[in-house]
């Protein structure tokens, strides 16, 4: 019988055979590969209350695949805001007339 071994940090996968998947945070996938087979558990909260289930991937397929080099950007502080129709049109005009704000 499998086990889900638990404490306040993170937990994980515990086989029959007691073989040992690695310890994980809450709210990552702990797996635990036994010969071809991969069972996997997720515990979003452990203070829900939720009895853990631990699933084997029962097939697993290769998708095509291609990689891409970029540099990701930090996400800027506070909301994102989108102008309105009648901000755009303004700049639209600004940019049209050659005036240009100046900041002091």
């Amino acid at each position: 019988m499998f086990s889900v071994q638990m404490d306040e940090d993170g937990y994980r996968i515990v086989g029959p055979e007691e073989e040992e998947g690695d310890v994980v945070d809450y709210g990552d996938l702990a797996t635990l590969t036994i010969g071809e087979a991969i069972y996997y558990c997720m515990i979003e909260d452990p203070n829900s209350g939720e009895k853990p289930r631990v699933r084997r991937v029962d097939s697993v397929s290769i998708m095509p695949t291609q990689a891409e080099d970029v540099e990701f950007t930090e996400p800027s502080e506070g909301p994102i805001v989108m102008p309105s129709e009648e901000e755009d049109e303004e700049e639209e005009e600004e940019e049209a007339s050659g005036d240009q704000p100046i900041e002091a």
